[in-house]
């Protein structure tokens, strides 16, 4: 299966780098508090940093956000495309709920890092990807390069963090 460890360097510091196999392979944590993740479990507003390191494996930088049994949604910054995509994860298996109907461009470097915000407000779900690292809530923040939404409220508990499909790549 795949696995996350911790790594570190001189410019980034301390990062999660997701390796081996594909989703639904990865790492699982839990919330509310995962570094920079503040998430209560009826809430979904969470905010996270990826970049994409080789090309040894699927082209998805993908989480999730679900309960004990793999039920909730996820994000997908998709490598191949320059898309974001917003998916439901039911007993963990993904179904594709929206894609951006824009690409990034220009398109998305290996080492190169994103800001990624996921959150819901009632049945709205929101993804956003912002190039480089930023916070999204500072007003002088640049829109975000990407913006998906769809509409689901399936799911109001989510209790735990998964780094999931594609590899290699780091989350901050």
């Amino acid at each position: 299966s795949g696995q996350v460890d911790l790594w570190g360097d001189g410019a980034s510091g301390y990062f999660l780098r997701k390796s081996g196999f594909d989703d639904p392979n990865g790492g699982i944590l839990a919330l509310p508090f995962v570094g920079a993740l503040a998430v209560s479990p009826a809430e979904l507003d969470a905010t996270l940093e990826t970049q994409k390191v080789n090309t040894a494996g699927g082209a998805w930088n993908r989480y999730s956000f679900t309960d004990a049994n793999g039920n909730g949604y996820g994000l997908v910054l998709d490598y191949g495309t320059s898309k974001l995509k917003i998916e439901r994860r039911d007993a963990w298996a993904a179904t594709h709920l929206a894609t951006s109907t824009d690409a990034l461009d220009p398109v998305m470097d290996l080492g190169e890092w994103f800001t990624l915000n996921l959150y819901r407000q009632g049945a709205q779900l929101t993804a956003e990807a912002y190039r480089g690292r930023v916070d999204p809530n500072d007003p002088a923040t640049p829109p975000p390069e990407l913006t998906v939404s769809a509409t689901d409220a399936t799911y109001n508990e989510f209790t735990l963090f998964g780094v999931l499909g594609g590899r290699d790549y780091d989350t901050d």
